[in-house]
């Protein structure tokens, strides 16, 4: 499991989603209660995004300067973004807001990246990529990673309304002309690696492959 997890860090860099790369500062994150907002009765507080990096969480709550960027009494379900505080924050507190670390995807899904990415080369485990081929090893993960960062993209800002800047069908396209930049820069460092063993170890597979589109239905 090293090799896989040292791989997918590797992946984290290139993507940008390391535990500190994603950053949200001045949330005001939604309550369970009606208002939505705190009523000095619920606990609960969903964030806008997933997947948060527990030791990045810092809650401003109320004016004193010695209840600023507080990182107790509350707990956090990371996997969900909900911060459950022990106690009910009050009616009419301001600033009540919340700056955090957060990431795209979990590390079963950039494994998953991974994966798809070694069936590229036509190799059943990315660990056992030999080393002329990672590059387009990572590229090929890279490109799995926009893609599915399209289309998570879109759902995830549609129903939260968008963020000022933030244009769904400009972000999302861009996101996919990035997967493809990525598979060509994989398919040509993959040629250039089987160019240097004299096109001896090319698998038929991988010959076959050179028009077909890189772009796959999102699983």
């Amino acid at each position: 499991m090293t090799a896989l997890a040292d791989r997918i860090t590797s992946l984290r860099i290139m993507a940008h989603d390391a535990p500190t790369s994603n950053l949200k500062t001045g949330e005001t994150p939604v309550g369970n209660t009606s208002s939505g907002k705190p009523d000095g009765v619920g606990t609960k507080f969903r964030l806008q995004h997933q997947n948060v990096v527990a030791l990045g969480v810092y809650v401003t709550m109320g004016p004193l300067a010695a209840n600023y960027r507080l990182t107790t009494g509350f707990t956090l379900d990371a996997a969900n973004g909900i911060l459950t505080f022990a106690s009910a924050p009050v009616t009419g507190l301001d600033p009540f807001l919340v700056d955090y670390n957060w990431q795209w995807f979990t590390d079963a899904e950039h494994l998953e990246f991974l994966y798809e990415a070694a069936e590229n080369l036509s190799v059943t485990d990315p660990t056992l990529v030999v080393a002329g081929l990672a590059p387009a090893l990572m590229q090929f993960a890279l490109s799995a990673y926009y893609n599915r960062l399209a289309s998570r993209y879109a759902p995830l800002y549609s129903s939260s309304g968008g963020q000022t800047g933030h244009q769904i069908d400009v972000v999302t396209t861009s996101f996919r002309n990035l997967a493809k930049a990525a598979f060509d820069r994989a398919i040509q460092f993959r040629d250039d690696y089987y160019k240097r063993q004299g096109q001896r170890e090319l698998p038929v597979s991988q010959a076959k492959n050179y028009n077909i589109d890189p772009f796959t239905p999102i699983r």
